[in-house]
């Protein structure tokens, strides 16, 4: 039988569509290759969640509070682990998404990943255990809330840690369970995959360890405020003083695009282009913050190559193989 007939089967995947992509995708074929037994690797996948608290939580403190919320959620913390992201992890992660998103969106964001550690918590879901409607990671999910803030509501894990922007949304989660085996091999080689899933195997709840990490983050990592209209003034008090030693020419664009910024906020776009053709050395996470709040997130010309899952559309493709005793 092939891969993807075996996903099919498995329930590891809802859509068709995506099927046919992670039939061809390295990082979701090793993470298949997790356990030997394929229902083993289902069982797993389907009763474990993956929360990635990116270096925007770290920075505005978000840690702790996102731990306490995930035990007033349900969830166990099976496993965690202090990580680092880089440009092409950024990339793999959201790959499927990228598609379209503009160049600036992927320039921010390659930084808010990679900015500093991240944490990594694997999370388990005690209701699974005697109820399967749904897997880990889409309960998960929904209970996080969207990107968009404008979309989240009360209760929801961004809106717990406070609402800023599109990109700076704090936390990342695992879609649906073939999510989950797809993003631990872009997060983790071989070796610490495997260790982490072990640890999560044992059945304990690493509540400590995943707030002794945190803790050790935030003495590690400076906090910051990650809000607009701070970001924007300190950015403003930067770019007059680079102004006032810059040439003639440099001079007079840097004024015209600060004086048109500070009199409309949304009009940043234009000086944050011209901060990075020039490379001026301000402060990156002022940069990105007032950069989220006024550059281009999306073409509208493409939609992305593969939409958020929701609890409608997993129901109706897998209500049945969820219930099947042999899977659970």
């Amino acid at each position: 039988m092939t891969i993807s007939g075996n996903l099919s089967a498995s329930g590891f995947i809802c859509e068709p569509e995506k099927r046919a992509l992670f039939a061809t995708d390295s990082y979701f074929l090793d993470g298949c290759e997790l356990f030997s037994d394929t229902d083993e690797t289902w069982r797993f996948a389907f009763t474990h969640a993956l929360l990635l608290l990116k270096p925007d939580a770290v920075a505005t403190r978000a840690l702790l509070p996102a731990i306490e919320w995930t035990s007033q959620a349900g969830f166990e913390i099976a496993a965690a682990a202090r990580i680092r992201l880089n440009r092409n992890t950024v990339r793999a992660m959201w790959h499927y998404q990228f598609n379209c998103a503009t160049p600036q969106r992927r320039r921010l964001a390659e930084f808010i990943g990679s900015a500093s550690d991240s944490l990594v918590l694997l999370m388990r879901h005690q209701q699974l255990l005697s109820n399967a409607s749904i897997p880990a990671t889409l309960l998960l999910s929904e209970r996080k809330g969207p990107s968009d803030p404008s979309r989240r509501t009360p209760g929801q894990l961004r809106s717990h840690l406070g609402d800023r922007s599109f990109l700076i949304n704090l936390v990342h989660a695992s879609d649906e369970p073939a999510d989950l085996l797809r993003e631990l091999c872009i997060l983790f080689n071989a070796h610490d995959r495997i260790k982490l899933v072990r640890n999560a195997l044992l059945g304990t709840d690493q509540r400590n360890t995943a707030t002794a990490l945190a803790k050790g983050l935030y003495d590690d990592v400076p906090r910051r405020d990650l809000e607009f209209e701070p970001a924007a003034h300190r950015l403003a008090s930067e770019v007059e003083e680079y102004a006032r030693n810059a040439g003639p020419g440099l001079r007079s664009r840097l004024q015209t695009g600060l004086g048109r910024a500070l009199r409309q906020p949304s009009a940043w776009g234009p000086l944050i282009e011209l901060i990075w053709q020039q490379n001026l050395p301000v402060d990156e996470w002022d940069l990105t913050v007032v950069g989220c709040a006024s550059l281009p997130m999306t073409l509208d010309q493409h939609a992305p190559l593969l939409a958020s899952v929701s609890r409608t559309k997993w129901l109706e493709a897998f209500t049945a193989v969820a219930a099947c005793p042999q899977h659970m």
